[in-house]
């Protein structure tokens, strides 16, 4: 029997969908990771980052609504 360390990454996929496994807390820590390494960085790479994340549109929408809340 193998044991994990000579699994292949398709292997080990399919042994933790076999045993119902889910990655939620590892994908949620790592963006959280991610975004605090964004925020640290200031307002020009949370504005880069959001550039990728939203359209344009979408991005001008969001700031007029934070703008609106003061």
């Amino acid at each position: 029997m193998k044991t994990y360390g000579d699994m292949n990454l398709d292997e080990l996929i399919h042994l933790c969908s076999q045993k119902g496994f889910d990655l939620d807390d590892l994908v949620h820590d790592v963006k959280s990771e991610e975004a605090s390494s964004i925020n640290n960085r200031g307002l020009s790479s949370q504005i880069e980052f959001l550039k990728e994340s939203f359209s344009l549109h979408h991005l001008k929408v969001l700031l007029m609504d934070l703008l609106n809340q003061e």
